[in-house]
């Protein structure tokens, strides 16, 4: 079976490419979590961060999407080292010219951002935690055992007084949910 990545491409949306391998990974498969894409415009960058044994996160970055198969990693640091490695599935955006990382720190859902993709600084409290209402889909009654929020993904969206972000995000295996934040959300 074939293991690795690859990427399609579009002028449309609606006819694809032939996939083209960017990176086998057949040695380490089982080992590499959460890949995550980006396209960095000021720079005309490509950026490639995934997991690596659920206590590492690492960054390539290339001036092709097909460089990124031989680009260098990159351990990242900040939030992850302070976490001890506890936190599972990220999203990352560019917002501005930084870059947003939302991630599950195996309870909550945090923020966290970085200049560079690679040095990353966590928001001091949680961007949204479980509920501790019973009777809500979210609900928190034993976040170590299955009910801590868990996969997300994100869009901003900047005008002149700010950002508005909308936030979806999954419990483990309970289904999915939305809420907004906005600037005066203080991290």
């Amino acid at each position: 079976a074939k293991c690795g990545f690859y990427y399609i491409t579009s002028t449309n949306g609606i006819t694809w490419t032939t996939p083209v391998q960017l990176l086998n990974v057949n040695s380490v498969a089982a080992n590499w979590l959460s890949p995550r894409f980006a396209y960095e415009p000021e720079t005309q960058t490509w950026h490639l961060w995934y997991q690596y044994l659920t206590n590492t996160v690492n960054h390539r970055s290339a001036s092709t999407l097909a460089g990124l198969g031989t680009a260098s990693d990159t351990a990242c640091t900040g939030v992850f080292v302070s976490l001890g490695g506890a936190f599972q599935e990220f999203e990352i955006k560019r917002v501005g010219f930084e870059w947003w990382m939302v991630f599950n720190d195996r309870i909550n859902l945090m923020l966290a951002t970085s200049a560079d993709g690679i040095n990353w600084t966590s928001a001091a409290r949680p961007l949204l935690t479980p509920s501790t209402d019973p009777s809500a889909w979210d609900y928190a009654a034993n976040p170590v055992v299955g009910t801590s929020l868990y996969k997300s993904g994100f869009v901003v969206q900047q005008d002149g007084s700010g950002f508005q972000g909308k936030l979806w995000y999954t419990m483990w295996g309970l289904g999915m949910g939305f809420t907004t934040f906005d600037n005066h959300w203080n991290h």
